[in-house]
């Protein structure tokens, strides 16, 4: 289902996420200050438009309260707040806003924010998990103690079974699909199969049990 998105602020954090919404197939209203970005852009987003996201009356006149989210994609914190108040006394369901810092986190989630994404934190995280097990393809943050990630099957585990591995009991993880190729996941996979070079397992546990992966 096609869904409706604006982005306020086409730097390069902006602009990959709206054109990532668009090969998605959802339609991007994308918001920039600066005339020559929106000159630039234009043609890669459903609308774009000049308008300065701090205005209230402007981002009331783009009747944002319409669209399924907006995503404040600049990190100046007295801006992105602003906006993040404005949206929401507009009335706009959800409102995701990036963030520079654990204070700026917190005050964007106290004015209403949604969701606080933290690029620059979140992209350690996946480079310090990629540094240390090469085997690691991707890695999300659930909370600051848990994470879930996509990793190759281990050379040690090849031929055993998710029972015979027991993985939750020896290593405190818990394995939630297996993918076999680029597209083929199978969610609640059978325990009792052979494990086999190539797939792919979701893992989702603590940092601390995901960290011991790496001395195997």
């Amino acid at each position: 289902m096609k869904k409706q998105f604006a982005i306020i602020g086409l730097g390069r954090f902006g602009a990959s996420i709206g054109e990532e919404l668009m090969k998605m197939g959802h339609q991007v209203l994308a918001i920039e200050k600066d005339g020559e970005k929106v000159d630039s852009l234009a043609r890669q987003f459903t609308h774009c438009v000049q308008a300065d996201g701090t205005d209230e009356d402007s981002l009331r006149d783009l009747g944002l309260r319409n669209l399924d989210g907006v995503i404040i994609a600049i990190s100046q914190i007295e801006s992105s707040i602003l906006m993040t108040m404005h949206l929401k006394d507009l009335g706009v369901p959800f409102v995701c806003a990036k963030s520079h810092s654990d204070m700026h986190t917190k005050l964007l989630y106290k004015v209403g924010a949604d969701r606080v994404v933290f690029p620059e934190r979140d992209m350690g995280i996946r480079l310090a998990h990629s540094l240390a097990l090469s085997n690691i393809f991707e890695v999300i943050e659930l909370s600051k103690q848990c994470s879930i990630i996509e990793i190759a099957v281990l050379d040690q585990w090849i031929g055993k079974s998710l029972k015979e591995l027991d993985l939750r009991k020896h290593m405190g993880i818990n394995i939630v699909g297996i993918k076999t190729g680029e597209e083929e996941v199978e969610l609640t996979p059978n325990p009792d199969r052979p494990l086999q070079r190539g797939q792919t397992l979701i893992i989702v546990g603590k940092d601390t049990a995901i960290a011991k992966l790496t001395e195997k």
